[in-house]
């Protein structure tokens, strides 16, 4: 039986393994932040990588917003400003699902706009998944 246990922790550790769950909402204030100087239309537009393709880069009720329903793991995001007006935590929601994972958001300025666009949609990558803007 103990055999049978050890086992069944260790099958147990494997899936932990597998998976990297990501990090749930937290109260409001536990985190944080500095205030959202740049005005928010220096972030919007259209940005583009070759395995999630286009995401449309939009404002909605004061934040930044994507609308990623259109594709079969069908998502959105809400931007929450952390720092240095670059670093942004996402707030996932999953379509048919609901919730509300927080993924690490950032994007890269060339001047006064937003050219490149990092989310961690991949936790086991390591690593952002870059979006280019392309208008």
């Amino acid at each position: 039986m103990a055999k049978k246990k050890a086992q069944g922790n260790q099958s147990n550790e494997e899936n932990k393994m597998a998976k990297k769950p990501r990090e749930k909402k937290k109260e409001k204030g536990s985190r944080s932040t500095q205030p959202q100087i740049r005005p928010l239309d220096q972030y919007t537009g259209y940005y583009w990588n070759a395995g999630y393709h286009g995401m449309n880069v939009e404002i909605k009720d004061d934040a930044l917003f994507i609308d990623a329903t259109d594709r079969s793991m069908a998502f959105t995001l809400t931007f929450e400003h952390e720092r240095d007006q670059t670093k942004y935590t996402a707030h996932l929601s999953d379509f048919w699902e609901g919730g509300d994972d927080l993924i690490p958001a950032e994007f890269v300025f060339d001047g006064e706009k937003a050219v490149k666009m990092g989310l961690d949609l991949e936790p086991l990558i390591g690593d952002k998944i870059w979006f280019e803007r392309k208008d």
